[in-house]
């Protein structure tokens, strides 16, 4: 009598249902995280001006390194913007849902996640200390700090940007369509995970 064969156990769906439903988790868990980050950095401090808000968007012609195809992305945004006495504050963070053309994986099809943040504090020196640094059409003299954070779980490109922010900016009085503003203009000094520093200009 012939030997029967043997079967190839079967894989238990919980080691691949699991790690999907943890990716899927990822973008709602950074939210909230980002969301009590904000809350407390607004409990520190009297903001003048503050604005936050969370928004959509949907293409479908986003391409990503090493790959012609186009890709399908929902993002999501939070962004928030607030002012105070001595400077003012910037964040946004975009959480990325790509389709089954950018695969997390070789063994689904379910599409990359990724997050990028970013933060700049601009804090007005001549507020700090208590006296104008005004000179011809300049209104004052600040410093920037902030941060580039970046990570993404697809499979060839697997971006992972960790990038400082510092340097100087000059603040002007400016008025577009007759409606009063400020302008800054810096150059900033940027360290990243890959060595590289250029300088870079805000407005």
């Amino acid at each position: 009598m012939g030997t029967r064969p043997t079967a190839a156990p079967a894989t238990p769906l919980a080691t691949t249902a699991a790690p999907a439903r943890r990716a899927a988790r990822t973008p709602a868990r950074l939210l909230a995280a980002l969301l009590a980050l904000l809350a407390c950095v607004a409990a520190a401090h009297a903001a003048d001006f503050s604005d936050t808000a969370i928004s959509w968007r949907y293409g479908q012609r986003f391409r990503e390194p090493y790959s012609a195809a186009d890709i399908q992305k929902n993002v999501i945004a939070l962004t928030h913007i607030s002012t105070y006495a001595y400077g003012s504050n910037y964040f946004n963070a975009d959480l990325l849902q790509s389709d089954k053309n950018d695969p997390a994986s070789l063994t689904q099809d379910a599409g990359a996640q990724e997050a990028y943040i970013v933060y700049r504090h601009t804090l007005d020196i001549g507020a700090v200390l208590g006296r104008e640094l005004r000179f011809g059409a300049v209104k004052g003299v600040g410093a920037v700090l902030g941060f580039d954070w970046n990570t993404k779980n697809d499979v060839g490109y697997s971006s992972r940007k960790r990038m400082l922010v510092v340097g100087p900016t000059l603040i002007w009085n400016v008025t577009v369509s007759g409606v009063p503003g400020v302008l800054s203009t810096g150059n900033r000094g940027q360290r990243a995970s890959t060595p590289m520093v250029r300088a870079e200009y805000h407005f």
